[in-house]
């Protein structure tokens, strides 16, 4: 029998839930990880689902492909959506970066190779939970925007957001996965009249279309099968305040139809209710350029687009405002080291490569770099090149010529990176074991702007 220490230990541990198609797996990782989780595991998906119902989780460490190709990717918009504030760990035995990436720019918080030691994984969930406390009062210190978005194109637009606010008017937000479009959204509402009410976000891509009104209307106690007390929907969380609607594309034309009468109204019905409910929201909405595709063939509702596009901005991608890139990576630096201890910084060579990084997902994509380097700097002070894990991206539409010689220069950069890497900085042993003479790898890494103090312990 426990005694009373024992239980109280056990009471005040963060639940985890596992779902890994491999038993043997998952057996290993609970014993390694019950010191400081409750760990509950699952083989699939849906029992998976049903432990976070069921015991609330702090963390989700999730298989990517489970029984099928793909299948934890493929879920995990949905699971995002339906637990906005779960830390999401996508577990894979692929080591290749651009899997982690794509599971990045779908909603994880992190992803862990299976190659990697299990004290990486528990750093890299430390991080995670410190981030998310301390996000929760950073985030929201828009005083410090202006010293993070430095370009020209965000300080006019953050200008511009600003005198939005002051209105009631609907706004639309465009831009790539990862901009920080949810970010605009704060802004106006916490600099809005209603800034002391509620802000509701909605994950619009999440919400299957069969559960659509359940999700933005809610319903009574008896409504349907499993309907066992009366639940709020998305409209009445947000009453007073601010309404959220991300990835509003991915919305059917029955759902866009339902969005569209309650925005025209506002009122609507519970499911099971035959009371009319008044509401009063502001809705902001948000997508990528897929929006605007969509409203020229006809599967976006015009009504709905001129709805919520009183006012309409662009947010542009890191790409096109290199000038935000260092004051982003150092504000996630300061943000993701607080439970370290360590005044961590960036060397030239790493702020350099940070800064041409072609930043496919954005500020989800950057800050993800970051909080990696720190695991991978070690007892290091200084982040240097080789623990950013940056791979060569180039945009579709560069000639094949110059995204050919790009490529070429990041194969040199990172094999020679890893060559010294291995060698602690030594020049000789490193020439030797590449074949190249030793005069001719230090002109390589004169051309690529290699530090050797950079390799050596």
């Amino acid at each position: 029998m426990l005694n009373s220490n024992q239980r109280s230990f056990i009471m005040n541990r963060a639940a985890l839930v596992m779902i890994d198609d491999d038993p043997v797996f998952l057996q290993n990782y609970r014993r390694l990880l019950e010191d400081q989780y409750q760990v509950h595991t699952a083989e699939t998906l849906s029992t998976g689902l049903r432990l976070i119902e069921q015991h609330h989780p702090e963390v989700l460490l999730l298989d990517i492909a489970l029984q099928r190709q793909r299948e934890g990717l493929e879920m995990l918009p949905i699971i995002r959506g339906r637990f906005p504030h779960l830390i999401i760990v996508m577990i894979t035995a692929d080591e290749r970066y651009i899997t982690g990436k794509e599971a990045l720019c779908r909603g994880a918080d992190e992803h862990f190779v299976k190659t990697e030691s299990v004290s990486e994984l528990k750093q890299k969930l430390e991080l995670l939970r410190e981030g998310r406390g301390y996000n929760q009062t950073i985030q929201l210190r828009f005083a410090e925007i202006e010293a993070i978005f430095v370009s020209p194109q965000m300080q006019e637009l953050y200008r511009k957001l600003k005198q939005i606010a002051k209105t009631d008017f609907p706004v639309l937000l465009i831009g790539e996965s990862g901009v920080g479009k949810e970010i605009a959204a704060q802004f106006i509402h916490v600099h809005s009249a209603r800034g002391q009410a509620s802000f509701v976000s909605v994950n619009c891509a999440s919400i299957p279309e069969s559960l659509f009104e359940n999700e933005m209307f809610g319903h009574e106690a008896g409504a349907y099968t499993d309907a066992r007390k009366r639940r709020m929907g998305r409209f009445e969380e947000a009453n007073g305040g601010t309404l959220f609607l991300d990835e509003i594309e991915k919305l059917t034309i029955s759902c866009q139809a339902a969005l569209l009468r309650v925005i025209e109204e506002k009122r609507f019905y519970r499911l099971g209710s035959e009371r009319e409910i008044g509401v009063d929201v502001r809705v902001i909405a948000a997508g990528t350029e897929a929006l605007l595709e969509r409203l020229e063939s006809g599967e976006f509702l015009k009504e709905l687009y001129y709805r919520i596009c009183c006012e309409q901005f662009r947010i542009p991608p890191l790409r096109e405002r290199r000038e935000d890139i260092i004051p982003l990576a150092r504000f996630f630096l300061k943000k993701h080291q607080s439970s370290q201890g360590k005044d961590k910084y960036f060397t030239e060579q790493a702020l350099r490569l940070l800064k041409n990084g072609y930043w496919e997902g954005n500020i989800r994509e950057l800050e993800h770099t970051v909080s990696r380097a720190i695991i991978r700097s070690g007892k290091r002070r200084d982040i240097r090149p080789i623990d950013l894990e940056l791979e060569m991206e180039t945009s579709p539409i560069v000639p094949y010529n110059q995204a050919k010689d790009r490529a070429m220069q990041e194969f040199r950069r990172d094999y020679v990176s890893r060559l010294l890497t291995h060698y602690r900085g030594n020049i000789s042993a490193a020439a030797r074991a590449s074949g190249l003479s030793r005069q001719g790898l230090k002109k390589m890494m004169e051309e690529l702007g290699l530090d050797i103090n950079d390799y050596k312990a």
